[in-house]
């Protein structure tokens, strides 16, 4: 007997109604098809460690999704409060010990660019600051290292400031402003004589940091009309700039100097 062949007609494979039924996986809560006669839970190999990990199962983030606690309040209770406090006292912070790649440095930065504070936050930040003193001052006795220092010198070389923003710095805006001292003319005895005597008394040297040669006299009490040689001392241009600062403190400082010259 000859053997009968049968021939079958090829479909293609796309045109075959796929009729798995459609399953959720309940780790990713992605869905996935599988026959019924398999009873599988998850999509992937993956997701079935992740599980047996411990690992919650996640949802997929949705763009627009609202939490279920947005605006309201008074949901917890006080006792319930009180142990999600204790909770993440005793949890570490997240990027402790960690720093962030350059790409995401990046990114931050292109967010913030152009942002403006709200006069709402502005407020806020001010009240904060008010109950918080201590917080203000917080680099008080801190130095930047010699590297942060340079980078700083670095980022700010060929930077050139607007006529507005001079005139913010300027004047009575200025946060070392004494009245206009600097505006009040010299006695009479301020000459070039006496400025030249000072410096060859104190032979061309700063008295703070030592420097040759030192150019700038500098009256210890800050009052232009006392020229008495016991009132004035040499200092470089920097030492003369930085003593601006603290008056008192250099008053003291200069006269215990000056006595034992």
């Amino acid at each position: 007997m000859p053997k009968i062949i049968k021939k079958f007609k090829s479909i293609p494979r796309g045109l075959l109604e796929d009729k798995r039924p459609k399953k959720i996986c309940q780790q990713c809560g992605k869905k996935f098809k599988s026959l019924s006669c398999f009873k599988r839970k998850f999509c992937s190999q993956k997701c079935y460690w992740l599980s047996l990990k411990g690992i919650v199962p996640t949802k997929p983030f949705i763009k627009g999704h609202l939490p279920w606690n947005k605006g309201k309040t008074g949901i917890f209770s006080k006792e319930t409060l009180q142990r999600i406090k204790e909770k993440k006292a005793l949890r570490p912070p997240p990027m402790k010990g960690k720093h962030h790649s350059i790409k995401t440095k990046e990114k931050l930065r292109k967010i913030q660019l152009g942002k403006k504070l709200s006069e709402e936050t502005k407020k806020k930040i001010r009240e904060s600051c008010l109950k918080h003193p201590e917080k203000l001052r917080y680099w008080k006795g801190k130095h930047f290292p010699e590297i942060m220092k340079q980078k700083i010198s670095k980022a700010l070389k060929g930077r050139k400031k607007s006529k507005e923003h001079i005139k913010k710095l300027s004047g009575s805006n200025h946060w070392n402003w004494q009245g206009g001292k600097s505006f009040e003319p010299y006695s009479t005895d301020w000459t070039e004589t006496l400025k030249k005597a000072i410096r060859q008394r104190n032979k061309y040297t700063c008295q703070l940091c030592s420097k040759e040669p030192a150019i700038d006299t500098h009256h210890i009490n800050y009052d232009k009309q006392n020229c008495n040689p016991k009132n004035l001392i040499t200092l470089c241009h920097s030492c003369n700039s930085k003593v601006n600062k603290n008056r008192k403190y250099w008053t003291n400082y200069f006269k215990n100097k000056n006595e034992k010259i």
